[in-house]
């Protein structure tokens, strides 16, 4: 009889040697994110998206306008046309910070309160895979996360990562607790939801994913349950997402904006993100194409853009888009960004050049990247698979066919659209936690086979 290889949730509180595990952890993570933010200047944090979230903060603190433009003339400021460039999720977190124009204070501030959001999403992470998997799993994601440079340096940015993370984390656990009781069930559900559709209003990626979770219940619950479930968790997303939509309407005459998912579609069309495989366009092919305005002019000549170079070079772009994509999506550098793992370029003097504890933890997390990567997608196709139906109970195999939906939806995404590193950071605790799953179905596995006929195994 197939025995039970991981545990759904903790059943019990964490013993003294586990909680000291747990606190060292988060201490090293912590330790890791302030002493990054007190020892990095950023190199002109003022610039592409930094710089919109926060006109878009100035503007709605200001004149109480939501619009990314500075309305300027003679000199002197009015307030700006509404607009929808971009949703609201953290230029509303930023109006408790942004209240004048753009000085290193203000930058400052947000750094500091993006290491400790960065802090407090540790304990997600341990929560998720806890209750996944048992404490091992979770304390291992919560330590590559701790350490992981991409987690570490986002804080530094006044870019959507860190925030969003926090909220992705907090709806996945949410889901999670669901199971903590008959009386939970659809309060964790409604909760879910809503934290997805913060989310979204932060990152609109996911929202074409709350469907999908939704239709997860199915798998593990009964019908009515289920269709009840999904009914609220939507109910919790529509709370947060349809407000929004009809802001939007009222204020622009249409639901949203397009032209970001426009510039972030065209910037995905070229190749290795190069110019005609020209090494010197790396990062910024559409400086060098001078075709771009007319091709960026609307979705239809995007789109137009796209059949005509997978009609003339077939081959290439399948190649591009099934495979250099995702590849390019989950891999280290932050080639449209500071390289490394800075969003933006930083200034001489970061603690990972001059601090030995970063040093150390940057090449343990760079050379476990493409290990982990690996792993945690052979695990995301794994749990799909019937054996693992008798490895995992069944709260657990959906929690992790959940995870691994989210890792192939965030990724389908942007296989069509732009595969910027930046946009896989936020996923990287699933990544982390994903691998730690594979790696303990592993160990049972070979425990398993080396174990003599009838012999049970060491308990977990």
């Amino acid at each position: 009889m197939e025995d039970t290889a991981v545990q759904t949730a903790a059943s019990h509180r964490l013993s003294r040697r586990q909680t000291v595990g747990l606190v060292l952890v988060l201490l090293l993570g912590v330790a890791l994110r302030f002493l990054d933010v007190a020892g990095t200047v950023v190199d002109h944090p003022f610039r592409s998206d930094a710089a919109v979230y926060y006109k878009t903060a100035y503007n709605l603190n200001t004149y109480g306008v939501y619009s990314h433009d500075i309305n300027e003339s003679d000199g002197r400021e009015s307030a700006p046309q509404p607009d929808a460039f971009v949703t609201p999720g953290y230029p509303l977190f930023l109006t408790l910070f942004v209240d004048r124009p753009p000085e290193p204070s203000i930058f400052h501030e947000v750094e500091l309160w993006q290491a400790l959001i960065g802090s407090v999403t540790l304990l997600l992470v341990f929560y998720l895979f806890w209750q996944l998997a048992g404490y091992a799993v979770g304390l291992l994601a919560m330590l590559l996360t701790a350490i992981s440079p991409h987690q570490v340096d986002t804080t530094l940015f006044m870019v959507t990562e860190t925030w969003f993370t926090l909220l992705l984390m907090a709806a996945l656990a949410a889901f999670a607790a669901r199971l903590a009781g008959p009386r939970r069930f659809l309060p964790a559900l409604l909760a879910a939801g809503a934290l997805l559709g913060a989310a979204a209003l932060t990152r609109p990626i996911l929202e074409f994913f709350p469907p999908f979770l939704a239709a997860m219940l199915f798998l593990a619950h009964p019908r009515r349950q289920a269709l009840k479930g999904g009914a609220v968790l939507l109910a919790g997303f529509l709370l947060l997402w349809l407000p929004w939509l009809v802001r939007n309407e009222v204020s622009i005459g249409k639901a949203g904006d397009s032209s970001v998912m426009i510039d972030t579609l065209t910037a995905g069309m070229y190749p290795d993100f190069e110019y005609e495989h020209n090494p010197a366009s790396l990062a910024r092919p559409s400086r060098w194409d001078p075709r771009f305005v007319e091709i960026n002019k609307d979705l239809g000549s995007a789109l137009h853009e796209i059949g005509r170079r997978f009609r003339e070079h077939p081959g290439e772009e399948l190649e591009w888009y099934l495979v250099g994509k995702p590849v390019t999506l989950w891999s280290w550098e932050v080639i449209e960004g500071g390289w490394d793992a800075y969003i933006y370029p930083v200034r001489r003097g970061s603690p990972y050049e001059t601090n030995l504890l970063f040093r150390i933890t940057h090449d343990v997390a760079y050379y476990l990247h493409w290990p982990l990567v690996l792993l945690a997608f052979l695990t995301t196709f794994y749990v799909w698979l019937p054996r693992a139906k008798r490895q995992l109970p069944a709260p657990a195999l959906l929690m992790a066919r959940v995870i691994g939906l989210l890792l192939l939806y965030n990724t389908g995404v942007l296989m069509v659209l732009a595969p910027f590193v930046r946009y896989s950071i936020p996923f990287l605790p699933l990544v982390f936690g994903m691998a730690m799953l594979g790696g303990l179905l592993l160990l049972r596995w070979d425990r398993r086979r080396k174990a003599p006929p009838g012999q049970p195994l060491p308990a977990q």
